[in-house]
């Protein structure tokens, strides 16, 4: 991944509309469909009215901190609010809920899913080595008999690096759009632990990329692309998300800026889609945040509730899962995790005690805020005590309300 996709070591379909417009529903969205406008959020709302979360995302983009942003809320019941704020970029369409964003390392949870998937049909366990799964002649780095599991991969426990050392990419605007499973091969050739697997939390873009190569070779998909198109995004509906730029995509794509705010090149992840890479508009997310939501209805959905369990805490407050990470902090329990790449922030989380879920999604790299305002949403305790809707109901495993 780019240097500017940094992360700090926690954690559709609508016509276009100005910006800072509003659409809201409560069912899924069909191709095409105009949902109508809200003003003011609904009475035991979870979340504020929209002129409140425009008080508080308004000022990122006056201040010129961020191009365009675009916020999505999931309430409890399962309705759902769009506000976008700012330009999508020029040449662009409108930036509205249809609008296509590079989403960084969000896609590390759509690893952490797969291999949650994969574990529970018996396809492979979370202790395996992940050299069971290269090819014979590739040498995995080891330390003290300690060998590299899926689990240490998908918990940046590998003690591999950030980025794969010693690539020289010929695009530096898209320095790994051909990095191939020679080059990642040829890293791990030469790589060297510093320390144990297992002994250290270090985040890790190649260790997630690593990840994602070798389910693909142990599920027998032709890609890591293929094999979470394949058992995420076609099972949700999700068909608005890919990695990279189809025909479907394509018209929507918004227009990538700097902290300066120039356009910058896309970013394509080559071998390493396992950690980051893919493109997505906020309906699509708020699809994929509902499934993670509540009582699971579906195989899809469990595997999904097994990615967010914590394995380990490296610091107070906070617990590392298959590529979710959780914050628990106060009154605040959220479960997600926030992505970057040269020109797009992003940050998508929900509170698994009010079922309440946000994405925030900005078309400027280096915006250290989209998680800011993702958290600050979705904190139960910024309304006084007597706003505050009440929780969630109990769900039941038949018929269970997100």
């Amino acid at each position: 991944m780019p240097a500017t996709c940094l992360l700090a070591c926690v954690l559709v379909f609508v016509l276009a509309t100005q910006a800072s417009s509003s659409q809201t529903s409560g069912e899924r969205v069909a191709a095409g469909s105009v949902q109508p406008a809200q003003t003011s959020a609904r009475a035991g709302a979870f979340f504020p009215s929209d002129e409140a979360v425009r008080e508080l995302v308004r000022p990122y983009i006056d201040k010129r901190q961020a191009k365009g942003i675009v916020v999505g809320l999931v309430e409890p019941d399962g309705s759902r609010r769009v506000l976008t704020f700012g330009e999508a970029g020029e040449g662009s369409r409108p930036l509205a809920a249809s609008s296509v964003f590079e989403t960084g390392s969000l896609a590390k949870t759509f690893t952490g899913v797969i291999l949650a998937d994969m574990a529970r049909r018996g396809e492979v366990k979370l202790d395996d080595p992940v050299a069971k799964y290269l090819l014979a002649d590739v040498r995995v780095p080891s330390r003290n008999g300690r060998q590299i599991t899926l689990l240490d991969l998908a918990t940046h426990m590998s003690g591999l690096p950030r980025y794969p050392t010693g690539y020289v990419p010929p695009d530096p605007g898209n320095p790994y759009a051909h990095f191939a499973a020679e080059h990642l091969h040829a890293f791990l050739n030469r790589y060297e632990l510093s320390r144990d697997p297992g002994a250290e939390f270090e985040y890790s873009n190649v260790g997630m990329g690593l990840l994602g190569h070798a389910l693909a070779r142990a599920a027998g998909a032709d890609s890591f692309q293929t094999l979470v198109a394949d058992r995420v995004l076609r099972p949700l509906g999700m068909s608005m998300t890919a990695y990279g730029r189809p025909p479907a995509l394509g018209p929507w794509m918004t227009k990538g800026h700097d902290q300066q705010g120039a356009v910058v090149p896309y970013f394509d992840p080559g071998v390493l889609a396992g950690g980051g890479g893919l493109n997505s508009n906020v309906t699509d997310l708020m699809t994929y945040l509902d499934a993670n939501i509540g009582e699971p209805t579906s195989p899809l959905e469990h595997a999904m509730r097994d990615a967010h369990r914590g394995y380990h805490s490296p610091r107070p407050g906070m617990e590392v899962g298959l590529g979710w990470m959780t914050m628990r902090r106060g009154p605040i329990h959220q479960v997600g995790n926030r992505g970057g790449s040269a020109g797009y922030s992003s940050y998508v989380a929900f509170d698994p005690n009010t079922r309440a879920g946000v994405v925030v999604l900005a078309n400027s790299g280096g915006f250290e805020y989209a998680d800011a305002i993702g958290r600050e949403l979705l904190n139960p305790a910024r309304r006084p005590s007597s706003e505050k809707p009440a929780q969630a109901p109990p769900a039941t495993a038949a018929g269970a309300t997100k």
